[in-house]
């Protein structure tokens, strides 16, 4: 992800349960933009909104969640399409 989008610092929490505030909160103040795994949106976006409520500068894309991966474009295709249209980053 580095190679394709170098302006972002690239963090991974490892598992779903490992995305909390403890984790984060070095990175409060900073826009922190979350991309969960295909199926996660929700329980992500729920998260957001908890973190979002506790003054984090955070949103969670729902990239992956457009797209039919086990038929269609693959992960790399997906995130070659991020760099052309960042705009699907995160939810309107």
């Amino acid at each position: 992800m580095c190679i394709l989008m170098p302006d972002y610092i690239w963090m991974a929490t490892g598992y779903k349960t490992g995305l909390n505030e403890k984790v984060l909160q070095p990175l409060k103040g900073h826009n922190v933009i979350l991309f969960p795994d295909k199926t996660e949106y929700g329980a992500w976006a729920d998260k957001t909104a908890m973190l979002a409520a506790k003054s984090f500068k955070i949103s969670c894309s729902c990239l992956l969640e457009s797209y039919d991966l086990d038929e269609g474009p693959t992960w790399w295709t997906c995130f070659l399409n991020m760099r052309e249209a960042p705009t699907v980053l995160t939810n309107p």
